[in-house]
């Protein structure tokens, strides 16, 4: 047992190499993509080989790499089908997977109406902004903005969204006036990878400038 890694670097890796992409393996683990190259690189260290080939923001994994991956990619599998039947989790209990913010002002207000409406279905409310696997998380139903355009899955319009860029009057004091929606590619913005970014300068007509932005899910339907 004392040759093991540290199991938190072997969990970041597993998230890692299933993604092949650090931001998006952050996003899932809730950490920031600073912190999963740095318990990548502990994990290199403490093995003693290169895990990942690192290429500006893109990340591949090498050849010892991919042959250590399926191991580890398993084994968490195993773990989670494992803790998902110690929990005796039956059809009684509706799972519902949403983004925090949608959780919080939207869902949560209105469950209990619902429950008292289905007495006999227990709710559980898994708020995350990560992708969700069907087959792997145990989620009945996942809410997310998008287009629908996901293969495999049934999606259901719920409501429309207006997407807008917001700053602070100082902010905008200090950097503005803004000609337009190409001035904002230059400064600094929260959560600059966010896909909604992509859509909105899509939409704005300057979507071509940016770099490529790819998001790798694994979802099918249960």
């Amino acid at each position: 047992m004392s040759n093991l890694p540290p199991l938190a670097s072997v969990r970041v890796f597993e998230a890692a190499a299933r993604l092949e992409n650090f931001t998006a393996a952050g996003q899932e683990l809730g950490m920031t993509q600073a912190a999963v190259s740095y318990q990548v690189k502990l994990l290199e260290e403490r093995l003693g080989v290169s895990l990942f080939h690192r290429a500006g923001r893109k990340v591949q994994l090498t050849e010892r790499g991919r042959s250590l991956a399926p191991v580890i990619i398993r084994a968490f599998d195993e773990m989670r089908q494992g803790f998902a039947a110690l929990a005796g989790e039956d059809s009684s209990v509706l799972t519902i997977s949403c983004t925090n913010s949608f959780a919080n002002l939207w869902l949560a207000p209105r469950i209990g109406g619902f429950q008292m409406r289905q007495p006999g279905l227990a709710v559980r409310i898994s708020s995350s902004d990560a992708l969700v696997d069907f087959a792997r998380d145990g989620i009945d139903v996942a809410i997310r903005g998008g287009k629908g355009e996901w293969p495999g899955l049934d999606a259901r319009l719920l409501s429309h969204n207006r997407l807008a860029p917001l700053c602070s009057p100082a902010f905008l004091a200090a950097n503005g006036p803004l000609a337009d929606a190409r001035a904002l590619l230059a400064l600094p913005r929260l959560s600059p990878n966010d896909i909604w970014w992509y859509e909105w300068f899509a939409d704005m007509g300057v979507g071509s400038t940016l770099p490529s932005f790819r998001l790798r899910s694994r979802s099918i339907p249960r």
